[in-house]
């Protein structure tokens, strides 16, 4: 199916409200939001057209959807050129672990995106694909587009549920290292970065906010050993205690020591990295199987010119 014509009965409904009830009429899962940012991007026309989601129907329009999928409805394409492109870290009945390049994202964030690394692991073991929601599969754990390193995935529901458990109580040691700006010499060894985090008003960013304030959740970040570079490069290996969203990065950031290549958080360019100087470095999984990640190549090559 692709085109729906709204009913004479939808007149007056906002557009976003009158496409929804009409894909849902069509027999289609689908949620308003879908609806909405289809609409603002142009994967959902009213008339041929983009057309804002809070304007009125009048009843009659021909909706063009050939361009929309819902999140319940799509189909992750194997990606088995990328695959080639990662080295595989672990792989047992139940698991699979990929070092994932930098810049390359974990999972889509829309049915039609590709060149993710969900779409290597299915590649691999096409029952990722079926082991957790869709556009999720049997990923476990996420990290961010730019940062490289160890990324987990189950091949079944039971397995993905276990290891998401294990992940949001800490069961799981996950160690990073990390390129920082430090020309002030702040980073000491064995230093516990122990601050509450929160979205900030930019929805792109966390900020450290004071303990036990509404919204925000506690994070814990153990500096662990520090290598100095230069006069103010350092490379450091951090263990993140807890898991929240940006934690590693805004802790730094937090004591005038930034990532290297972190533009969210005012972390300076690396001389030749086109990115966030950030590797998932180690998974100890409950079962105490430990899974390590060699440094990617790039930040490897950054680091050694800058020693």
């Amino acid at each position: 199916m692709s085109t729906l014509t709204l009913a004479e009965a939808q007149k007056g409904q906002r557009l976003d409200r009158a496409v929804h009830d009409a894909l849902v009429e069509a027999k289609h899962e689908v949620s308003m939001r879908e609806v909405r940012d289809a609409l603002v991007d142009g994967r959902i026309l009213i008339n041929g057209k983009t057309r804002a989601p809070g304007l009125r129907a009048i009843g009659g329009e021909s909706v063009d959807v050939s361009a929309f999928v819902s999140r319940v409805e799509a189909i992750i394409t194997p990606e088995p050129m990328l695959l080639l492109e990662c080295d595989i870290l672990y792989d047992d009945a139940r698991r699979l672990c990929l070092a994932k390049p930098g810049n390359v994202p974990s999972q889509p964030l829309k049915p039609e995106e590709r060149g993710t690394m969900l779409g290597a692991a299915i590649a691999h073991t096409p029952s990722i694909a079926q082991a957790g929601p869709p556009l999720e599969g049997g990923l476990v754990h996420r990290l961010d587009i730019q940062t490289s390193g160890a990324l987990l995935f189950a091949k079944d529901m039971t397995t993905r549920l276990m290891l998401r458990r294990a992940f949001a109580s800490g069961a799981v040691e996950k160690r990073y290292h990390a390129l920082v700006w430090d020309p002030e010499n702040r980073i000491r060894a064995g230093r516990k970065i122990d601050a509450w985090i929160g979205r900030g008003q930019d929805p792109s960013r966390v900020a450290v906010r004071p303990p036990q304030t509404r919204d925000a959740q506690s994070a814990l970040t153990e500096i662990v050993s520090i290598e100095r570079l230069s006069e103010s490069w350092r490379f450091i290996e951090l263990l993140a205690r807890t898991g929240r969203r940006h934690q590693v990065r805004v802790h730094l950031a937090s004591l005038g020591t930034p990532i290297a290549g972190d533009t969210l958080y005012g972390g300076p360019s690396a001389p030749d990295l086109e990115r966030l100087a950030l590797h998932a470095s180690r998974l100890v999984l409950p079962d105490r199987l430990a899974i390590d990640a060699p440094l990617a190549d790039d930040l490897a090559r950054v680091c050694e010119r800058l020693s």
